[in-house]
Order: C-alpha cells, then sequence, then structure tokens
C-alpha cells in the first residue's frame, strides 16, 4: 500500500444512482458511485500516478471479495447504456495528469517523432488535453465537434469521426495501460508498432505485452478489458483549420439535371 501521504482519494458520494451528461436513458440503480481523485491533482507525478493505480487494485479486490461488479466512467457523453453497472460505478474524471515522453523513453523501434508523444491519464479530457498540447505547439490529429469527453472514453466507445486522412480519435492511440487485477496490471502495445521503451512499463508496476490483435480488441472495449488508467498517444504539428463560406440562393423548385 502507498504511504498516508501518497494515498489517492476514492470518495465515496452516496448516490445511488447514476444518468449520462445528455439524460437521454433512465437513472441506473447503483451500489456505489465513488469519484477518484489523484492525490495532487495539480502536479503531475509518476509516483504518485502509481499510487492511484495501487488504489484501483484496492478498490478491485474489495468488489470482489463482495461480488459487485463495477464499472469505470468518464465524462459520462456517451448516447449509449452499454458500459452501465448496477454495482460500483468509479468516476474517473478528476485524473488528469499527464507526462511528457523523452526521446530516451520511446522504443528504437519507433518509427515517428518522439516530441509527438503524450502519456496522459484517463480522466483528462479533450479540452484539457487541447490546451496541453497547445502549449507545447502540439495538436489532437482529430477529435469531435464537442471537448468535455474524457480521452479514454472517447476512444474506448469508438466515438467521433475522422479527418481526410487521419482516423477517428482510437486510431492516434498507442499504448494502454490496463489494471486488469487486484495484483496486476498491463501495459499493451501493437507488435508491429513499438512505440515506448522496454524499461518504461516496469516504472508503473506493468507487464509488457506487444500483440497487435490484442491491442485492437482492447482499444474499442467499452471497458471489457478492465480499468484504462493511461494512454500514449501520438499527436501532431500545431495546425490551423481554414473555414469557407459562400453564399448560396433557396430555390426550392430545383430538378436534378
Amino acid at each position: 500500500m502507498p504511504p498516508d501521504d501518497l494515498k489517492p482519494n476514492f470518495q465515496v458520494t452516496g448516490h445511488k444512482q447514476w444518468v449520462n451528461w445528455h439524460e437521454n436513458f433512465k437513472p441506473q440503480p447503483l451500489k456505489k458511485l465513488i469519484d477518484v481523485w489523484n492525490v495532487r491533482p495539480e502536479e503531475s507525478r509518476i509516483e504518485w500516478y502509481n499510487a492511484a493505480t495501487k488504489g484501483f487494485q484496492e478498490v478491485i479486490a474489495d468488489a470482489l471479495r463482495r461480488g459487485d461488479s463495477m464499472r469505470a466512467i468518464g465524462g459520462g457523453w456517451s448516447f449509449s447504456d452499454v458500459t452501465r453497472t448496477d454495482g460500483i460505478l468509479l468516476n474517473t474524471r478528476p485524473l488528469n495528469y499527464r507526462f511528457r515522453i523523452d526521446h530516451n523513453q520511446a522504443h528504437p523501434g519507433y518509427g515517428g517523432d518522439a516530441s509527438n508523444l503524450a502519456f496522459v491519464q484517463c480522466g483528462i479530457s479533450i479540452a484539457d488535453l487541447n490546451r496541453y498540447l497547445r502549449n507545447k505547439g502540439k495538436s489532437l490529429k482529430t477529435s469531435g465537434a464537442s471537448n468535455g469527453q474524457t480521452i479514454v472514453g472517447a476512444f474506448s466507445t469508438g466515438t467521433h469521426g475522422s479527418a481526410l486522412d487521419v482516423g477517428s480519435i482510437q486510431d492516434y492511440v498507442v499504448a494502454l495501460h490496463l489494471i486488469v487485477a487486484p495484483e496486476r496490471a498491463v501495459w499493451l502495445e501493437r507488435a508491429s508498432q513499438p512505440v515506448i521503451a522496454d524499461t518504461f512499463p516496469s516504472m508503473l508496476g506493468a507487464e509488457l505485452i506487444r500483440d497487435d490483435d490484442l491491442f485492437n480488441a482492447a482499444l474499442v472495449s467499452f471497458g471489457c478489458f478492465g480499468i484504462i488508467h493511461g494512454v500514449v498517444i501520438e499527436a501532431t504539428d500545431l495546425y490551423y483549420l481554414q473555414a469557407y463560406r459562400r453564399l448560396m440562393p433557396l430555390n426550392l423548385n430545383y430538378s436534378r439535371k
């Protein structure tokens, strides 16, 4: 267990039901809704990130002892209730740590620019991620029209479209840190695209697995592979979109030629 000064705050809210942001389905009964906070939200450190991992594992162990089902949620922006549970719901929205990947932390076989890599915690919103990347002269490759979703919630549910030469959000996720059991966490990448140095996952107490099929299955998995605690995304250089407007006559009596 982490020392008391490193323990994250798993705050039981007392709520016995939950409904998504858009309130388009009936409230879901729950045993518990737990808000998960980092030990020090204002500063990102690996040891505090690891403390959150231990906290998740303790909650998982307790749920297994009690026979409770458990799910993690992000911004709650999904229109579907496919990931709901009547057991324990973990609100990961406050978890917003972000880390730069140094060149020496990238895998020697990584073919991209390591300065485009960012390791971020599951609850960081698209808005916060945009601000973080902009300060570094970087940008997300694509995203939806809204920015209140969490990064993990957005790609885990396969939401949002693509750009002309870029797939949707999940297509620029290149590594996953999954908590799969009380005593096990996994760092998952594609074997065909190694990204992070082999020594990096050990800093997180995670087992390194590189497997294309397993990575692709876990990427858009609706939370079925465990709790995704952190991800590595591949950004691009900051860019601007040009918008054009053209006035067109309104003519309802037209015919195709």
